[in-house]
C-alpha cells in the first residue's frame, strides 16, 4: 500500500496547511467543540497525514486495518470499524460524561474532563 498510493496522497497535501485540508479541518472543529486540547490530543487521520509527509510507514496491523487507515489518509476523515460480532446491545452516540473515558490503542485509560 505504503509504495503505490501514498506518494500520491502526499502530493494532495504538499505545501497545504492542516486546516486547508477539508477532512482535517471538519475533524479538528469536531475535536475543539467537544473541548479537546489540538495540540495534546491530534486528530487521526492527521497523525497519519503527518507520517506520510515524513515519508514514514504506516503501521501494518490487518488490511482490515490498512483500509481504514487508507481511507483516512484519502479523505483526511478519521475512520474506524468495527466487527460487529463484537458489539452487543444498542449503539449510543453522545458525549462523554465527566470521568468517562475509553482505552485507546496503545494507551491508557483516557478520562473524559467537562
Amino acid at each position: 500500500m505504503n509504495e503505490e498510493l501514498l506518494p500520491d496522497a502526499r502530493k494532495n497535501i504538499e505545501g497545504k496547511e492542516w486546516s486547508e485540508i477539508p477532512g482535517v479541518k471538519g475533524s479538528r472543529a469536531a475535536y475543539k467543540a467537544f473541548g479537546r486540547n489540538l495540540g495534546r490530543y491530534r486528530v487521526s487521520s492527521e497523525a497519519l497525514l503527518r507520517r506520510v509527509c515524513g515519508n514514514d510507514e504506516l503501521y501494518h496491523i490487518s488490511s482490515f486495518v490498512d483500509v481504514n487507515n487508507l481511507i483516512s489518509v484519502e479523505s483526511g476523515l478519521s475512520v474506524c470499524s468495527y466487527y460487529l460480532e463484537n458489539i452487543h446491545g444498542d449503539i449510543i452516540f453522545r458525549k462523554a460524561g465527566n470521568g468517562e473515558g475509553y482505552n485507546g490503542i496503545g494507551k491508557y485509560f483516557i478520562y473524559m474532563k467537562i
